[in-house]
């Protein structure tokens, strides 16, 4: 993405796989989940659970954290049209587009591969 001569497409592609193998030992039960599986899993009201702490001191959870992260997917998701075959594969993919898609599956792989997002116990 940075460089004498960045590729876009390859950077987007790279995050896309990125966020699939950081969420899949979390989200999903299969060995290899795509962001389809994954967005449907966080859309799942109330199962996921973030730590969070407040000034003073105390611990509390955010109650529901699925549509944040749902969203934050869905923004990563939208730059994997090339790896289908759809119709936006031949479009290129922008510097500022490959910024916004990379850097929101830089937050996600941390997320997920720190531990911080869990699933809600019962």
């Amino acid at each position: 993405m940075y460089g004498r001569t960045p590729n876009h497409r390859e950077a987007v592609d790279e995050a896309v796989r990125a966020v699939e193998a950081a969420t899949e030992p979390t989200v999903t039960a299969e060995d290899f989940g795509t962001l389809s599986e994954v967005l449907r899993e966080l859309d799942q009201d109330g199962r996921w659970v973030l730590p969070m702490s407040l000034e003073w001191g105390t611990s509390r959870r955010v109650t529901d954290p699925g549509p944040v992260l749902a969203g934050m997917v869905k923004t990563v998701w939208h730059g994997q049209g090339e790896r289908h075959g759809s119709p936006t594969s031949a479009t290129p993919v922008s510097s500022r587009e490959a910024e916004t898609i990379v850097m929101t599956a830089v937050a996600l792989v941390h997320l997920f591969t720190a531990g911080l997002v869990r699933q809600a116990t019962p």
